[in-house]
């Protein structure tokens, strides 16, 4: 039981890893059926398939979460979702000797591959919830819902949504020097309790003790210090502190300036005061440093077409297009500017492509197929396509 609890805790430290992005080669699965009248365009649908099948059906699951990051890469649950499905489908033992940290297994290509996965989420949101790991070790009988460590149990209170006895329990926990890597779970407790503050200040006690041991060995779950300020930053929005929120994300480039979240996010706060210009600049080097970005190339795209520079707009939508063609909003945001452009058959099919893709109570689809329609009767020019 020692053994099984004590790599258990390990799960607390795969949280910030600060380890490079693996190429994603996935074999690309079909798409699975969802229940009667459900929105097969809603991420969310999938989302919640595959935390229904989960446990029964972990291949089902993978498929679920996977179509749900492709019809919105801009959220991070499915994409931790699925470094969940990827261990619930592997040997037990392999888990545990991940969790060890034996070379065999960190170092698999496949094992690379999903952690970049789990990465991608949390870059997407650090303070996401982060529950769902429970699924791997919590059956029937399991003795982790009968330990009295404090640190066993205010992780499962998490992870059941008891984020309150998590908070409470992993407080006790902290005060053991050898789990001063909870505090980040327990500032994940406290975000779902909404104390801003307080999981801003655990996660501030972390990087204080970091500092001070000044570590810069690497093991195995790569502590990283701009994602812990980047953790910072977001609890502060939340909290509507945006000058917190601010110098937070900036101390997160401080730490490493080819961050790239940070920015995203500092364009987000600009634009909540309408600073447009600062909003395209730090959307701007957001792509310099991560061209990949669906999020980011959209964001974009529309921040320039609202500032009148189309041409600059259609190519970030586009490329957002190219990179992830399931992705409804770009479309309806590309198909706005060539209608401007008086390009009305390649305006028509971009809004029919919008149409085809969004979630059935996106109110733009009635307008999207008005659009269409509309421009399908009128003569216009190609500009050689999406």
């Amino acid at each position: 039981m020692r053994r099984s609890i004590a790599l258990l805790l390990a799960v607390a430290t795969l949280c910030l890893t600060a380890s490079t992005l693996a190429a994603q080669n996935k074999k690309v699965p079909k798409r699975p059926p969802l229940f009667e009248g459900a929105d097969t365009n809603s991420w969310f649908a999938y989302y919640q398939a595959g935390l229904q099948n989960i446990r029964g059906r972990p291949d089902l699951a993978d498929a679920d979460f996977y179509w749900a990051a492709r019809l919105n890469p801009t959220v991070p649950e499915p994409l931790y979702a699925s470094w969940v499905s990827f261990w619930k489908r592997q040997r037990p033992e392999r888990f545990w000797d991940y969790l060890e940290g034996k070379r065999f297994v960190t170092e698999a290509k496949d094992v690379q591959q999903i952690d970049s996965v789990r990465l991608m989420a949390l870059r997407r949101n650090p303070m996401m919830f982060q529950g769902l790991w429970i699924a791997l070790v919590d059956e029937p009988g399991s003795e982790i819902n009968i330990s009295l460590d404090p640190a066993i149990e205010g992780m499962v209170a998490y992870a059941h949504g008891d984020a309150r006895k998590a908070a409470d329990r992993l407080a006790v926990a902290v005060k053991d020097r050898s789990n001063r890597g909870l505090r980040y779970d327990r500032a994940l407790a406290l975000f779902q309790l909404a104390q801003f503050d307080s999981a801003a200040h655990e996660l501030e006690l972390l990087l204080d003790d970091m500092r001070k041991r000044d570590e810069k060995k690497l093991v195995r779950a790569y502590e990283s210090k701009q994602m812990y300020e980047y953790a910072i930053g977001v609890a502060m929005a939340m909290k509507g502190d945006t000058a917190a929120a601010r110098d937070a994300y900036g101390k997160a480039l401080t730490e490493d300036l080819s961050f790239a979240p940070a920015h995203l996010q500092l364009s987000y706060l600009a634009d909540a005061v309408g600073d447009s210009a600062t909003a395209i600049q730090e959307l701007g080097q957001a792509v310099e440093l991560d061209s990949n970005d669906v999020a980011v190339r959209y964001q974009l795209g529309t921040h320039l077409m609202m500032k009148g520079k189309t041409e600059e707009a259609k190519t970030h939508l586009r490329k957002a297009i190219e990179l992830e063609p399931y992705f409804a909003p770009p479309y309806f945001a590309l198909a706005y500017i060539l209608e401007f452009d008086e390009k009305n058959a390649d305006a028509a099919a971009a809004y029919e492509a919008f149409a085809a893709r969004a979630q059935q109570a996106d109110p733009r689809v009635a307008l999207a197929h008005q659009r269409a329609a509309e421009l399908a009767k009128k003569p216009g020019t190609s500009g050689g396509g999406q």
